[in-house]
């Protein structure tokens, strides 16, 4: 048994090289077509980073009764919660709701993080950063996962989610 520390999972969480390389290539191969694709593949890539330490758990679309609302992804130590995640399609900007859903988290939760991330594709994807508040600084972090695609691909990839979405 191996053991995972919570920085080892931030790290994880929000390097370049990491979860967001591997959301990026499950975007670009059509894996993600819609946001509860993004929570699947996100649940995935963390349970299997995560499954060398059987202390963390992973819990998708959980209802805390602290707060009162539903947050995407909720990782455990333990009996703890340390790790709050809200997903977003194609989210621009963080939204009020998300926001106060993470901060509710910070607060009555006690997790130690909160990230909001989401996915982008285009030619040009534009993610607008938050200003922080006051406590937020270093414990709300935003992940924009941005997939750059040249113009023909990025009509080629929407012709084809299209295609995809039909069924769903």
């Amino acid at each position: 048994m191996e053991r995972i520390g919570l920085n080892e999972v931030e790290n994880f969480i929000t390097s370049r090289k990491k979860l967001r390389k591997k959301l990026q290539g499950d975007l670009r191969s059509l894996k993600i077509a819609r946001e509860a694709d993004i929570e699947c593949c996100c649940y995935y890539h963390l349970r299997k980073f995560l499954k060398r330490d059987p202390q963390w758990k992973v819990f998708a679309r959980r209802h805390a009764r602290r707060t009162g609302r539903y947050i995407d992804i909720l990782i455990f130590h333990g009996a703890k919660p340390k790790i709050a995640i809200e997903l977003k399609w194609s989210g621009k900007h963080i939204d009020m709701k998300d926001r106060k859903s993470l901060g509710a988290s910070l607060k009555k939760l006690g997790v130690k993080r909160a990230y909001f991330l989401t996915t982008l594709a285009g030619t040009d994807p534009v993610y607008q950063c938050m200003v922080k508040k006051c406590g937020e600084k270093y414990r709300l972090m935003e992940i924009p996962v941005k997939e750059k695609m040249p113009e023909e691909k990025l009509t080629r990839w929407k012709s084809e989610r299209e295609k995809l979405r039909k069924f769903l």
